[in-house]
């Protein structure tokens, strides 16, 4: 899953970007924040991109690769240890990934 979001952030980010992976331990929960200055997601495909092989950009696709299937494995990965992933985005300004898991 860290893999995923950590690819996700260098591909969309261009040269001189940012991203930022942060961890923090709260009311029984692993929180886990991917940040990036990347190319962003609108609003109306959040949902969607946790769909298998949805792809915001289909013409990206020969470009960085993929098969819309990262984000759908990512948020598989979270659910099976009973946790959640949103995303928060705006086009042209980056994304932030939240990760919520219990801690037993």
């Amino acid at each position: 899953m860290l893999y995923i979001l950590l690819d996700n952030a260098i591909k969309y980010t261009g040269n001189g970007g940012e991203a930022h992976l942060s961890f923090s331990v709260r009311d029984k929960e692993l929180l886990i924040t991917m940040t990036d200055t990347g190319v962003g997601i609108s609003p109306e495909d959040h949902d969607q991109i946790f769909e298998r092989f949805y792809r915001v950009d289909k013409a990206r696709t020969r470009q960085v690769g993929g098969h819309g299937l990262g984000l759908p494995i990512a948020k598989w990965i979270v659910e099976s240890y009973k946790g959640t992933i949103q995303v928060s985005s705006e086009k042209g300004k980056g994304s932030t990934f939240f990760i919520k898991i219990p801690i037993k």
